[in-house]
């Protein structure tokens, strides 16, 4: 790169109108992203980019084996299962940042199948009651029985975290949250060394109308 990185009018024009640039375009010329489903492997001075995952390929491999719809939620419901095993097998405290939303109240209910007690569960609460979930939160807490912690977002650390929060991205954010995301992930390392979280899972829970 030049010492004055020079601005690309389509991934910047993407970046306005969708919310992100479309790979391989980036908002910066001479600066490409890889495709979804790709990696790429540097060694021995030589870079290597390969796909590991085709949603295609996963749909059609799926279509063949012609699963019900009850094959595939009891599919679904192992997996959770031994992916929470998995995690639950550590040296360390582990929780779970509980938005009140379907997915990460799924992960929260299968944790109190497959552990002794529940993973504490973490939920980050506003002033401004239409951005809060907390309460949605606080019954699937008091439902399975499980620790659960509330912090409150303040005007202030908002602010404050989004000039430093913008230079750890990758790339710019499309999405006011992040900051909210950040100040919850600093309180709950207080507290544990893992969480999990449903982040990603909305679009295959369904858990806002947009994706239904």
């Amino acid at each position: 790169l030049d010492d004055e990185p020079r601005l690309c009018q389509e991934g910047f024009a993407q970046y306005l109108h969708l919310g992100y640039s479309l790979a391989p375009t980036t908002i910066l010329e001479a600066v490409e992203q890889l495709p979804h489903g790709y990696l790429a492997t540097w060694k021995s001075a030589s870079l290597v980019i390969r796909r590991y995952s085709d949603l295609a390929e996963i749909a059609n491999h799926g279509s063949q084996h012609k699963l019900s719809f009850k094959d595939c939620l009891d599919a679904l419901d192992h997996s959770l299962s031994q992916s929470l095993k998995r995690h639950h097998n550590a040296d360390v405290p582990i929780g779970i940042v509980l938005s009140g939303g379907v997915d990460s109240s799924l992960l929260a209910c299968k944790s109190s199948e497959v552990a002794p007690t529940p993973f504490p569960c973490f939920t980050m609460d506003f002033k401004q009651t239409e951005f809060s979930e907390a309460h949605e939160a606080a019954r699937l807490a008091n439902l399975i029985g499980t620790e659960h912690t509330v912090f409150n977002l303040h005007e202030e650390s908002f602010f404050a975290q989004w000039k430093a929060l913008a230079w750890q991205t990758d790339a710019p954010i499309f999405d006011n949250s992040f900051p909210a995301t950040s100040e919850l992930y600093r309180q709950v390392q207080k507290h544990v060394k893992v969480a999990l979280s449903g982040a990603a899972g909305d679009e295959l829970f369904l858990g806002y109308e947009k994706y239904r």
